[in-house]
């Protein structure tokens, strides 16, 4: 079967390169947006979220199909063409996998499930890949990728064959990268993970135990150059284009996903601990918010100061939330006051209350 693949970054001229033939698209998709085929559409992204991945598709999908839109090219993107050709081979898990890792990325790779044999092949196609690189042209323009689909496919061939020569060097991308993982940690904490080095090392969010965390922070030693980058693309508070610009100002900038600080500007040590600061409280904020979408309450503690020494003592602020059995209405306006000997009853019974209950489970303080 002859199929043609384009490939373009906007969806019009994609939409006009395959118009009046029988026509698939593999995961034309543009945010909202999706090319449609008028024999199939293999989308499974935004709004078309729980429809099939086109990995997942049977090599019955192309039947018919002349041409076949693209918005890039992947390991799902690829296993879809495949299913149009007819020809991708069925191994038991490894379709399983690469949908997985589309849809939740690499960085949960260990939540997987899956066996060591298909993992192997799969870092045999990571390996090969980032040494191929197919992108569609920057003007928009659409872009013939049929060979380069075509020697994808053959190398996918190879290596659910179990081709030596291709699982051996993924074998030693997997090694490197584990060995990445270790040399540029630096420390994890409070779901950020800082890492310092001279490559790449935002797509590493695990640390080198194995456990995931929600962000990281890479210093670059070569550039000097400070990247904030989420596993999961923040839906609450500061993502990491708001982080980097609040810190270094318009000049900074990337996605929500992923953003560094500015080209010319060559940071440091302090930087690092601002920026980690930084991403630490936006998670931190995005979880309050996210807890009190859920019902948690808000309620501010305020205790006034009264005494001779407010140099060694002063008013006390503290941000607590509850959940939402808790009832709070006997604090609500309630006017609270400390001095330097003593409380007033209402402070004291508020602790009192407070100690009554389970820190993590019916409260958080902020």
């Amino acid at each position: 079967m002859k199929i043609q693949f384009l490939m373009s970054s906007n969806p019009a001229n994609l939409k006009v390169a395959i118009e009046g033939k029988a026509s698939a698209t593999v995961e034309a998709e543009y945010g909202d947006a999706c090319v449609v085929g008028s024999v199939i559409t293999m989308a499974h992204h935004g709004p078309r979220a729980g429809q099939p991945a086109p990995c997942s598709y049977p090599n019955t999908a192309g039947e018919g199909v002349e041409v076949a839109g693209l918005s890039h090219f992947d390991l799902d993107t690829l296993g879809g063409c495949m299913a149009l050709f007819g020809n991708k081979p069925e191994v038991s898990g490894f379709w399983e996998l690469a949908e997985f890792v589309d849809l939740n990325g690499p960085h949960k790779l260990g939540q997987s499930g899956a066996s060591e044999e298909n993992l192997r092949r799969l870092y045999a196609f990571w390996a090969w890949s980032r040494n191929y690189r197919v992108l569609p042209p920057r003007d928009g323009s659409v872009l013939d990728v049929t060979d380069k689909v075509a020697e994808g496919a053959r190398i996918v061939e190879r290596i659910l064959a179990d081709d030596a020569e291709l699982l051996t060097a993924g074998d030693a991308y997997a090694k490197a990268e584990g060995e990445l993982n270790k040399s540029s940690f630096i420390e994890a904490k409070d779901g950020v993970v800082v890492r310092v080095s001279g490559q790449f090392v935002n797509h590493l969010y695990t640390d080198p135990d194995g456990k995931a965390y929600e962000a990281v922070v890479g210093f670059n030693t070569t550039t000097g150059a400070i990247t904030v980058s989420f596993a999961d693309v923040p839906t609450k508070g500061k993502n990491a284009g708001e982080i980097v610009q609040s810190l270094w100002g318009k000049l900074a900038g990337g996605h929500a996903g992923i953003a560094g600080s500015p080209r010319d500007k060559r940071l440091g040590l302090d930087d690092i601990v601002r920026a980690t600061k930084t991403t630490r409280s936006a998670i931190r904020e995005a979880f309050f918010l996210s807890i009190m979408e859920k019902g948690w309450k808000k309620f501010q503690f305020s205790s006034e100061y009264y005494g001779s020494h407010p140099e060694y003592d002063g008013d006390k602020e503290r941000t607590y939330f509850f959940r939402p059995d808790v009832d709070i209405t006997r604090w609500e306006g309630v006017r609270f006051a400390h001095g330097s000997h003593s409380e007033n009853d209402e402070n004291k019974s508020f602790d009192e209350w407070l100690e009554g209950l389970t820190e993590g489970e019916q409260y958080i303080e902020q």
